[in-house]
């Protein structure tokens, strides 16, 4: 029995991928399944083969979870995620909204909106630091002219502003991408269910309405009606 021709193209796109796959055990697979054993062999060691020798165990995994330390970065982390989605999501949804309205200018400030995204992360890095500068930074020095400030305030040392500092920059980075993603999501709705909507709404309500009228009518009406 001849293979079919189904069969037949499977065993090429299996060939085809097979370069791929291939490249991906030896680059992710392998130094994964590595790192996996070098976690769970006790001790130091600089050459791998030392390590391997030893045997197997949790130790380090335990010594690790009982550490303080490790569960103070998780709550810093969990900290930093949720601070920086929320909000520039919440940013990106009043810019959609904002920019799926006409109004004139709209396309020029469309692509200014997508400036902070397209700044490269180590230049929008510099520019925060020389922001934020203890000693020279500009938001320090529009702080102390207002009098909300007395003394300068080391943003990135302080642990009350440090975390603050942080997510300044990552927000306003990442808001655009938010705005650009929801704008494109609400543009591609028909105009005709925009349209619709109003109609839609009015029929529904009258419908309730009826709905309701008739339920009240048939409550004060009396078993003999």
């Amino acid at each position: 029995m001849q293979p079919s021709l189904h069969d037949a193209e499977r065993r090429l796109a299996w060939l085809l991928l097979a370069p791929a796959l291939l490249a991906v055990a030896l680059l992710i697979a392998w130094p994964l399944y590595v790192i996996v054993q070098m976690s769970m062999r006790p001790g130091k060691a600089l050459a791998i083969s030392e390590l391997m020798a030893r045997p197997l165990g949790t130790a380090n995994f335990d010594r690790v979870l009982h550490q303080q330390a490790l569960w103070d970065a998780f709550g810093h982390s969990a900290v930093y995620t949720a601070g920086s989605l929320v909000p520039a999501f919440v940013a990106g949804l009043l810019f959609a909204l904002l920019f799926h309205r006409a109004f004139p200018a709209r396309r020029w400030l469309r692509s200014l909106l997508l400036l902070p995204w397209a700044v490269p992360g180590v230049v929008v890095s510099i520019t925060f630091l020389w922001m934020l500068d203890a000693s020279y930074g500009v938001v320090n020095a529009v702080l102390r002219d207002l009098g909300i400030l007395s003394t300068d305030i080391a943003w990135f040392v302080d642990a009350r502003t440090a975390m603050a500092a942080v997510l300044v920059p990552t927000v306003w980075k990442s808001f655009p991408f938010f705005a650009i993603t929801i704008l494109a999501a609400l543009q591609s709705i028909p105009e005709t269910l925009y349209e619709a909507a109003p109609s839609t709404a009015r029929r529904h309500g009258s419908a309730s309405a009826t709905s309701r009228g008739r339920a009240s009518a048939g409550r004060r009406c009396s078993p003999r009606c």
